[in-house]
């Protein structure tokens, strides 16, 4: 059955111990991904190894840490994209190289730009091939890692599955490192805030701790209505397994309703491209009301964080002070703090707000 795939393959599967691209398991993964591409499913491949195939090239002097990562990328980027290019053209394989910001999927247009190229590149059988902007990206505003790349451009082009090829297993429920007894665990039916609290404790790679910023992209297209796996990338056929549905690693089902993605058209953008600027706590009973798909009204708004202005982007907290969605304000910070339940105006209307 032919479907959407976005891929994301991580730099521990695709160098070797010295840093260096590995030949074997990068032609591996072309293989697989050829496979799929001839069955009919559309590819979108999410990689990393800009700096591995940079350090295969040269080896500058010892700099500022996140400059010796620019220049290597730079230097990098487009050996990698040679080394597809060479690699799906045995198969009859075309790609074609996008290199976004995180700014680029928080500016709406942008957004839509990024998202309408994809679709053209698919619906003409060639794979886009993303990778951050390393020389360009900048500390305040950048992708946590190539998951939270992998996962925004799923929900923006709304994708059936999205599979993670890593270095890990998948999610044990103990740290495999410290406890001989830990446990592959096979299916997570849902990302719970006590999960994500376990794993930002974790200091493992190879646990709990490696997953934290997985947990939080994959929590994102699981509500997205997109299905995900996490699977160890260098075990042989670990993609076309997992596209199968016979992943060795964790797999997370998608949460629909009706069948549906709750985030279409402008709430995809809100829910996933944008970088909230400042957040508001609700009350329960604001909260009840939220989920019932009804506007924000600021006398159910218990707390104002931060600086925001009209027409931001805000994240939504419950009484519990868990995250549960996201919005778009009609009033700036300051005129919340001062006039509170005075307001007449939904803060946040329906139609601008999503809620997980």
């Amino acid at each position: 059955m032919s479907k959407r795939i976005v891929i994301k393959i991580g730099t521990g599967v695709l160098v070797n111990k010295s840093g260096k691209l590995d030949e074997k398991v990068f032609n591996h993964f072309v293989e697989q991904m050829s496979v799929l591409w001839i069955e009919g499913s559309e590819i979108i491949l999410i990689s990393s190894g800009a700096v591995g195939a940079g350090r295969e090239l040269v080896t500058f002097k010892k700099e500022d840490a996140t400059m010796e990562k620019r220049m290597l990328s730079a230097v990098g980027q487009s050996r990698l994209i040679n080394k597809y290019r060479t690699a799906f053209e045995k198969y009859g394989i075309e790609v074609a190289q996008i290199l976004p910001l995180r700014d680029d999927f928080h500016n709406r247009e942008k957004y839509i730009t990024i998202r309408n190229t994809i679709e053209r590149l698919t619906a003409n059988r060639i794979i886009p091939i993303l990778n951050e902007n390393d020389v360009l990206a900048s500390a305040d505003l950048c992708f946590s890692d190539n998951d939270n790349l992998a996962a925004l451009t799923a929900v923006a082009i709304k994708a059936d599955h999205l599979i993670i090829l890593t270095d890990i297993k998948g999610l044990f429920d103990k740290d495999p490192t410290k406890s001989k007894d830990a446990k592959l665990i096979k299916v997570v039916e849902e990302i719970t805030p006590e999960l994500k609290k376990a794993c930002s404790k974790s200091s493992s790679g190879v646990g709990l701790g490696g997953m934290i910023n997985k947990l939080v992209s994959i929590d994102m297209v699981m509500k997205a209505c997109i299905e995900a796996d996490i699977c160890y990338g260098k075990q042989k056929n670990a993609l076309l397994n997992a596209a199968n549905g016979l992943n060795s690693g964790t797999h997370f089902p998608a949460v629909c309703n009706n069948k549906k993605s709750k985030f279409v058209g402008k709430k995809s953008w809100l829910a996933a491209g944008v970088v909230p600027t400042g957040t508001i706590v609700v009350d329960k009973g604001a909260y009840d009301a939220l989920k019932k798909r009804k506007s924000l009204l600021a006398v159910g708004i218990s707390k104002i964080i931060g600086e925001f202005n009209s027409k931001d982007v805000v994240t939504i907290l419950n009484h519990d002070q868990i995250p549960i969605g996201t919005g778009m304000v009609h009033y700036n910070s300051q005129t919340l703090k001062n006039s509170g339940v005075k307001l007449k105006k939904p803060v946040i209307h329906a139609d601008d707000l999503v809620i997980w």
